[in-house]
């Protein structure tokens, strides 16, 4: 964020990870993203106390989104 000169409120933590990824977004006090394409899974996700702000299958859902997002957006 230093780097980037962004705010906690306009960074989103990216990870395959709750207990390592989403956990230091948390803790950083950035928006949280979970991709199922690492070490965790819904069923992961449905048991854990760590629950990031969005979710998706895979990146390429991810990314699916954002470009229909930003053409709506024209």
């Amino acid at each position: 964020m230093l780097r980037l000169k962004s705010s906690a409120a306009e960074t989103v933590m990216i990870g395959d990870n709750l207990g390592v990824d989403i956990k230091a977004g948390i803790a950083a006090g950035t928006h949280t993203l979970l991709v199922f394409s690492g070490k965790d899974t819904p069923e992961s996700l449905a048991k854990s106390s760590i629950q990031p702000e969005y979710v998706y299958t895979d990146l390429a859902a991810l990314l699916q989104e954002f470009t229909a997002q930003e053409i709506q957006n024209r």
